[in-house]
């Protein structure tokens, strides 16, 4: 879903400098040994990276368009840490994206 997302930032918003040096980074890993179950935790991570590179462009997802002031929260709660070993699903992956 990362690979996915960073791939349409970079044909969405070129002008921008597309996804950005961090998602690209985190972007490069091979597919194999990738199969594991993620975590919330995990979830947030890499979900955080992509709400604040849009956040720095001034990307407003009510409007879905750049300019003006963007939520300033992420689509998820402050969980406490240990509600982040928990196990996502499919739907939770499609909600922080």
């Amino acid at each position: 879903m990362a690979v996915k997302a960073k791939l349409y930032l970079d044909n969405v918003i070129p002008q921008y400098n597309g996804a950005g040096a961090e998602i690209t980074a985190m972007c490069q890993f091979t597919q194999q040994a990738n199969w594991a179950p993620a975590n919330a935790g995990q979830l947030k991570n890499v979900a955080k990276a992509f709400h604040d590179r849009l956040r720095r462009l001034n990307y407003n997802w009510a409007t879905k368009a750049y300019g003006g002031a963007p939520p300033s929260t992420y689509p998820w709660s402050d969980v406490p840490a240990t509600g982040n070993s928990v196990p996502v699903n499919v739907g939770q992956l499609k909600n922080v994206f």
